[in-house]
């Protein structure tokens, strides 16, 4: 399998960093619309975890925004990016299984697993010629 052109692994990078900083917002007022609309849980958590899941997905925005724009993809950082993206949307699809998430916020994670899938068909694709 080939790994997909570097252009497309940057776009991506780029696409759910912002994606992570948008979420950190929501999770910071999940009763907000825009938190109602993604089916964020309508009953708070105390502010001291919604801050620090909120720092935390900031966090790995901020590294994917640190990947895109940097020379070389540190590999070992899209490794752990990646890692973190599949486990997001297991996490939550398995809470929506138990009926524990919405199935709104279930749907919203398929894009974690698709970035997962990119980043690691990237790491582990074959090299492409003269990149």
């Amino acid at each position: 399998m080939r790994a997909p052109p570097e252009r497309l692994l940057r776009a991506a990078l780029w696409a759910t960093a912002m994606a992570n900083l948008g979420v950190a917002l929501l999770v910071l007022a999940p009763q907000s619309p825009p938190g109602q609309l993604a089916g964020l849980p309508q009953e708070p958590a105390p502010a001291v975890y919604r801050v620090l899941l909120a720092l935390f997905i900031a966090l790995f925005g901020f590294t994917y925004a640190w990947l895109a724009h940097r020379r070389v993809v540190e590999r070992s950082l899209l490794t752990l990016g990646a890692t973190g993206k599949l486990l997001a949307f297991l996490g939550v699809a398995s809470l929506w299984c138990v009926g524990e998430a919405s199935g709104r916020f279930a749907m919203l994670m398929i894009g974690d697993l698709l970035f997962a899938a990119l980043f690691f068909a990237w790491l582990f694709g074959e090299p492409r010629r003269g990149t």
